[in-house]
């Protein structure tokens, strides 16, 4: 048996921390399932880190830490119980938009180095490092998290889109050929699923 002392207020904290995180299954995104239910960030979250799996092991140019990358798909996106999902074509080319979602995400943040105490250190430095992109394994998640997208915008055919978002569809496509670009194999898989399925613009 182990002699490390166990802390009932440690205990106490990482059981507050479970519960809250169950938060994460009732944030909805702007994304639909192909069973017609809206997507949870949970639900993106999960689908993440199984494709870490699959594509990491495949990378051809980029050696990452599976384990740490994993964990980064696991977190990204933590700090949407409190800050809530903001839509990417919300905010792709807003900054007005931008700083406020950054705002309310480092204040989640702080509320979960709070709830969580000592714990909550990988955390919070693998989402800061996530932010700042300043690790291949950040970017390869980066990467992921937009492909991901894509793939659940494939599996739902009922949504459409805004005359105003439709402009904005080769810019969003851009950019996540550009974050795929760090790997042949991701820009492959950016490739060959870019044409699967054509944006349909809202009835007026």
């Amino acid at each position: 048996m182990s002699n490390q002392k166990i802390e009932t207020d440690e205990i106490e904290k990482i059981i507050q921390f479970f519960l809250y995180s169950e938060g994460l299954k009732t944030e909805l995104r702007d994304l639909w399932l192909s069973s017609g239910e809206q997507e949870s960030t949970a639900e993106h979250s999960w689908r993440m880190a199984l494709m870490v799996m699959i594509i990491v092991p495949k990378l051809t140019k980029l050696k990452v830490n599976l384990e740490k990358t994993m964990k980064i798909a696991l977190i990204h996106d933590l700090v949407e119980i409190d800050a809530k999902d903001t839509p990417l074509f919300d905010h792709f080319d807003n900054d007005d938009i931008k700083a406020d979602k950054k705002e309310r995400e480092e204040r989640a943040m702080r509320n979960i180095e709070k709830l969580l105490g000592t714990d909550s250190k990988e955390i919070s430095d693998l989402w800061h490092e996530y932010e700042d992109q300043t690790t291949d394994e950040a970017r390869v998640v980066k990467a992921i998290d937009k492909l991901e997208g894509r793939f659940q915008y494939i599996a739902d055919d009922t949504k459409t889109f805004s005359e105003d978002d439709l402009k904005k569809f080769p810019a969003v496509r851009g950019k996540l050929s550009e974050y795929c670009s760090i790997d042949p194999f991701l820009a492959q898989l950016d490739k060959q699923s870019t044409s699967r399925r054509k944006p349909k613009e809202r009835s007026k």
